[in-house]
């Protein structure tokens, strides 16, 4: 099965407003982790991701293209919902090989 690719950007917003606004907009924010180095901040669709959980699981492995980074092939290490609504609050990736 091939893996699944989604969109991804850096983010700049840090909390707060800006976060809350992201969200509005129907996009999820997002940490990608990767062993030895800084923690890169994300945000991504929610929507895509969604989608990516239910078709392949809360720890799906898939692609992200993360503009002006590259491909980085990941596996979903934490998943975060709202108590209420279950929409996506957060997600953690952790990222695979070298």
């Amino acid at each position: 099965m091939a893996k699944i690719t989604v969109k991804a950007e850096q983010r700049t917003a840090d909390g707060g407003r800006g976060l809350a606004a992201e969200r509005e907009a129907g996009r999820v924010p997002a940490v990608l982790y990767k062993g030895g180095t800084e923690p890169l901040p994300l945000i991504l669709s929610a929507r895509d991701m969604d989608r990516v959980i239910l078709a392949d699981g809360p720890h799906a492995e898939l692609t992200l293209e993360i503009a002006g980074a590259g491909n980085r092939d990941v596996r979903i290490q934490e998943i975060q919902r709202g108590a209420l609504s279950r929409q996506l609050i957060h997600l953690d990736f952790l990222a695979l090989g070298d």
